[in-house]
């Protein structure tokens, strides 16, 4: 995974630094990767293009049109409803939708890449799984998701991805519930206190 370049970036253009034996430094976590051909503009804009969801806000968006009224969108997916309520937070730069997050103290914006489903198990195995993860936990993976990407339900795919890392769970081993120890309850006279175990028998024969 690399950054994507401008359109008319010139080192885009000369096909001899195009060669997939190239390495590019990655903005994921300024590791050195081989160049992705499936992670290039014109990849990743076909695909956009393509999808039953995404293409359509694209095209939207790249002819500046006005949100459609939910009678015309009522019969799309979930997915696609999540992304036509975030109208006003959708951009299109160099023929790819993006979405603008605002840092919880409105001083920043970052434009966030607006992932296919189909992408989003490389997107996780990268940020948590790669060098640049190391194995982070839920949260830290999920900051570093959000730095560069976006798809509806990336926190609940974040969580799930983490818990089900077996690296992470041999390293950290099972989660136990500390108790205290069990200790002996002295009385002062007979019947002062009982244990008794109680069973619903009903609806049983």
């Amino acid at each position: 995974m690399r950054t994507l370049c401008r359109e008319d970036c010139v080192r885009a253009a000369n096909p001899a630094t195009r060669s997939s034996g190239v390495k590019r430094r990655s903005t994921v976590g300024g590791q050195q990767d081989t160049e992705d051909k499936e992670w290039n503009t014109a990849q990743l804009r076909k695909d956009q293009e393509e999808h039953v969801d995404i293409g359509p806000l694209l095209r939207w968006k790249a002819d500046g049109a006005e949100r459609p009224a939910w009678l015309e969108i009522s019969d799309g997916s979930p997915s696609f409803k999540v992304l036509w309520g975030q109208w006003d937070s959708l951009r299109v730069e160099i023929g790819l939708v993006k979405r603008a997050r605002e840092s919880p103290d409105g001083k920043h914006t970052t434009m966030q890449l607006v992932v296919l489903a189909t992408r989003t198990k490389e997107v996780l195995r990268k940020m948590h799984d790669g060098g640049s993860g190391v194995h982070f936990g839920i949260n830290k993976t999920l900051y570093k998701v959000r730095e560069r990407f976006y798809w509806v339900r990336c926190r609940e795919e974040v969580e799930s991805w983490c818990k089900k890392c077996t690296t992470c769970a041999a390293v950290k081993g099972p989660r136990t519930r500390a108790r205290g120890p069990m200790q002996q309850y002295n009385v002062g006279s007979p019947f002062e206190r009982i244990a008794v175990d109680i069973t619903d028998n009903r609806g049983r024969e």
